[in-house]
């Protein structure tokens, strides 16, 4: 199912290019997959630190969370998270505490 979604949204990623809201669902779904370096080059493309977007931001957090010497920064993007709506379009990814 993740893997069906992926593809949609790759299509969708080619005719619509940097869309952020394309970006933080292709990030989310990748580090739900486990591929969380993949997943950062995309939610980094969407800029979450301009972003008003829980969803990315948030993600930003689990992805880093689980990325050896990236870890300790996730701490700053769960904190700005919290003070920011998510964005109805945009998927938040599976936060698994104990990581991959």
């Amino acid at each position: 199912m993740l893997e069906l979604a992926l593809q949609h949204l790759t299509l969708l990623n080619i005719k619509y290019p940097n869309h952020p809201l394309i970006l933080t669902n292709i990030g989310a779904i990748l580090s739900d997959l486990g591929k969380h370096k993949e997943a950062l080059a995309y939610l980094e493309s969407a800029k979450p630190e301009n972003s008003a977007d829980r969803n990315l931001v948030k993600n930003m957090g689990i992805v880093k969370m689980n990325l050896d010497n990236e870890d300790l920064t996730a701490r700053t993007y769960f904190d700005k998270a919290k003070n920011l709506q998510p964005n109805e379009l945009t998927i938040e990814a599976f936060f698994d505490p104990h990581g991959y």
